[in-house]
């Protein structure tokens, strides 16, 4: 079945999609010695599994079918494969078949529990960091002007709103973005406001709170002698016991809770941080009927702001006031005038130089034991250390064999490829793998999916990559990023 056929919701395509799948196939790659053949008919088996072209009972004959391991490795692998790369979906995508299958191989699917939390962890940092890049994206659009919001379709935008409500509260609650929390806020309170009298919109919002599953807090509370998991709803639950419902919205109360509930007693500042600022987004709805008889409109808050978004926001305003742009400052020059970068900041170029000598003295500029360091700090999305290691490599001129012959980074750009439908180039760099299309393309896998920057961002250090490529003398990879004279902003080539 072709894959346009199945549409994947939105948590399976995480789920399958996310980057820390590479990081999973590399530890079964080693724990099995596959080559570089066996991986990718080990990858494709996943895809078929996610896209439904095959049976979970099936798994066994597929692995031998496909040459992955040896026939005594079959079961073991089997197990593996099925607790590490399907069970995380297989309650709403497999029909827990991936659970009996685990149990009918010998295996116990309770041994991955530990392993599927991790999994779960990573795929909703990764989700929430392509929601900070895109709201990050719509505050750049939007500028610093604040438009009178005027609802079209109340019944479209109530929906809308409890979507929000139902899977993205917690990365909004952690959003420090208080132009991005104005709008919101000016929006619920226009519907709350039009559905004043009737309250229907704020039960269905208040619903949506009481039965949230996301997870506010990853440690495990106690309810009624019960530890649950930490939740939105479980800890709004806990709250209205402490305090009971009438008393919600008393500030002492609150005050009382933070104080002596020995759940709260557990949580480090930054855990309380957010805790409370889910209280006070429950509180403020629930009271809102009488906050609009004591406030006027423009002084009605949903989500509160921090005095830090406040700060950025005042200091942003002062900015664009005076001209500054905060960004990329270059009047003039050509391409070749980006040898200096002077776009990228003094102290980060200091910083990545004395990592870049410490890792050239402990590896004597091995290009072998640098691309065992990248490889821990890609892990571990350590920016500095990234890029001390891709300049170590421009500079002795062995950042494209890595890329060619190593097979971990070799298997990092082809489910780049992959994620990316970029099918054909993936085809090619398997017949050519030096061509300075692939390194910028790496270079886009580590600096717009790894540390998730911007792609003028991105392309800003790949730029400063390429001065470092045409100061060695290598001119084939010396074009991977150019700044436009035009915008004054870097672009890829």
């Amino acid at each position: 079945m072709d894959e346009k056929e199945i549409q994947l919701s939105s948590e399976v395509y995480d789920a399958w999609g996310a980057h820390c799948n590479i990081e999973i196939n590399l530890d079964i790659k080693k724990r099995y010695d596959l080559d570089f053949q066996e991986v990718d008919s080990f990858v494709m088996l996943v895809n078929d599994y996610y896209f439904k072209r095959v049976s979970i009972s099936d798994i066994e004959s597929l692995i031998i079918e496909r040459k992955i391991v040896p026939k005594e490795q079959v079961k073991e692998f089997a197990v593996e494969f099925l607790g590490k790369k399907l069970l995380i979906v297989d309650e709403e995508w497999f029909d827990d078949k991936v659970h009996e299958k685990i149990i009918a191989l010998g295996g116990d699917p309770h041994d991955f529990l530990d392993f599927i939390d991790k999994y779960e962890d990573a795929v909703e940092e990764e989700k929430r960091e392509r929601q900070k890049e895109e709201r990050e994206r719509e505050k750049e659009e939007r500028g610093t002007e604040i438009e009178p919001y005027v609802v079209t379709n109340p019944e479209e935008e109530k929906r809308n709103s409890i979507s929000v409500f139902t899977d993205q509260l917690v990365f909004i609650l952690g959003e420090e973005d208080y132009l991005f929390k104005l709008e919101l806020n000016s929006r619920l309170v226009t519907l709350l406001l039009l559905d004043i009298e009737e309250k229907v919109f704020q039960k269905e919002l208040l619903q949506t709170l009481y039965d949230n599953k996301e997870v506010l807090i990853k440690k495990k509370i106690t309810i009624k002698n019960e530890q649950v998991n930490g939740t939105v709803a479980n800890w709004i639950k806990d709250y209205i016991e402490f305090v009971t419902l009438e008393e919600v919205t008393n500030t002492m109360q609150k005050a009382k809770y933070f104080v002596d509930s020995v759940n709260v007693k557990k949580l480090t500042s930054e855990e309380k941080y957010l805790l409370d600022k889910l209280l006070d987004l429950y509180i403020n709805i629930r009271n809102f009927e009488v906050n609009a008889s004591r406030y006027a409109v423009q002084d009605l808050k949903i989500f509160e702001y921090s005095e830090k978004e406040i700060a950025e926001y005042d200091e942003l305003v002062r900015q664009q006031e005076s001209g500054q742009d905060g960004d990329i400052t270059q009047d003039s020059g050509d391409e070749g005038d980006i040898d200096s970068l002077s776009a990228i900041d003094n102290d980060e170029l200091g910083q990545v130089q004395a990592i870049k000598d410490k890792i050239a003295g402990e590896t004597r500029k091995e290009y072998r034991k640098i691309a065992d360091e990248l490889e821990d700090f890609l892990l571990r999305r350590k920016r500095i250390e990234i890029l001390a290691c891709l300049e170590l490599l421009s500079e002795i001129g062995a950042l494209d064999n890595m890329i060619a012959e190593d097979a971990r980074y070799k298997e990092y750009l082809i489910q780049y490829f992959k994620r990316n439908n970029l099918h054909e180039l993936e085809a090619h760099f398997r017949a050519d793998p030096f061509k300075a299309e692939f390194i910028m393309h790496f270079l886009k896998f580590v600096f717009l999916e790894r540390l998730g920057m911007r792609e003028d961002v991105g392309a800003k250090y790949a730029a400063r990559l390429s001065s470092i490529f045409r100061s060695s003398g290598n001119m084939d990879y010396s074009h991977l990023a150019y700044l436009d004279l035009e915008d004054k902003k870097f672009k890829w080539s």
